[in-house]
């Protein structure tokens, strides 16, 4: 029996928890500060930690970590890649970058349609504001 989605979801996590300690240079959980990463670092990775991490693992921590939102949106053309040692290993390319903002786009297509699916927002209830409570406590100081 396979594994659901959120659990895939927190070992992509706890995975990429795991290669931000071991490849700081290259690897952070904060996906708005993800640079673009070297093209064949799976094969670096593997070869780095060979017997801590399987292939499927490292496919599924790889695929969630390169299709972050802050991941699609720094693979500008011409941006640096970055190795583990957090080196230079090439730019991205023009088709690379146009590539990122298709799946950025559809993302973000994916998104709209989501929140349009859950209908209208319903308003919360309003708690009490800083004024609300100063007249409450006002009001049982006041002598009665």
């Amino acid at each position: 029996m396979g594994i659901n989605r959120k659990q895939r979801l927190k070992q992509a996590h706890d995975i990429i928890a795991a290669l931000s300690e071991f490849f700081p240079a290259a690897f952070t959980v904060y996906e708005r500060r993800r640079p673009p990463l070297k093209v064949g670092i799976r094969e670096d990775i593997a070869a780095s930690l060979a017997g801590a991490i399987t292939l499927a693992e490292l496919r599924l921590a790889l695929s969630h970590y390169c299709h972050a939102l802050g991941y699609l949106l720094a693979c500008k053309e011409g941006a640096p890649r970055i190795g583990l040692n957090g080196q230079v290993a090439g730019v991205v390319t023009a088709d690379e970058a146009a590539h990122a903002q298709a799946l950025v786009a559809d993302l973000r297509c994916k998104r709209t349609a989501r929140v349009a699916s859950t209908g209208p927002v319903k308003a919360k209830p309003r708690g009490l504001s800083f004024a609300d409570l100063k007249k409450v406590a006002l009001a049982r100081k006041a002598p009665s």
